[in-house]
């Protein structure tokens, strides 16, 4: 599965319609094979969207390449990552 600028507004609009008051968001990023600079930036929209809600946005599972992007964009600032259990990352 790819998390680009392409898919990016779609994936933003389908986890905010189904908020219906959750205080944390778990984004499954096991089978996410590429991610790109789109990708990553619907990911800080829905962090900024749901920021002023007190939602905590969790990234389940990063796949070997994604969890490298995010590695090099620090981004365990903002999100919360939660690496598998084999330690792929």
């Amino acid at each position: 599965m790819e998390l680009t600028g392409a898919y990016s507004d779609c994936v933003r609009e389908q986890v905010l319609a189904t908020l219906n008051g959750q205080q944390v968001i778990e984004v499954e990023l096991s089978g996410t094979t590429v991610m790109d600079c789109g990708g990553f930036g619907a990911l800080m929209a829905l962090r900024n969207a749901t920021r002023d809600d007190r939602v905590r946005l969790r990234l389940l599972n990063p796949a070997p390449p994604v969890g490298q992007l995010l590695d090099l964009l620090h981004a365990e600032r903002v999100f919360e990552i939660i690496p598998s259990r084999s330690g792929s990352r």
